[in-house]
């Protein structure tokens, strides 16, 4: 037979100043620019074929 779950008690750990938000490091920067320069082509691209298809 399988062993019955254990109850663990797990703290979490918050920090009340810290405001940074999912910034990359210095060395993923320029990656993370070209990421979000493709991500944002990529969705004005959508975007002009959805309003196209509307407008017809």
């Amino acid at each position: 037979m399988a062993k019955a779950p254990t109850k663990i008690a797990v703290e979490t750990l918050t920090h009340d100043d810290a405001t940074r938000k999912n910034i990359p490091t210095a060395e993923h920067q320029s990656i993370m620019h070209e990421a979000i320069s493709a991500w944002n082509i990529f969705l004005m691209r959508r975007q002009y074929e959805i309003l196209g298809r509307r407008n017809r």
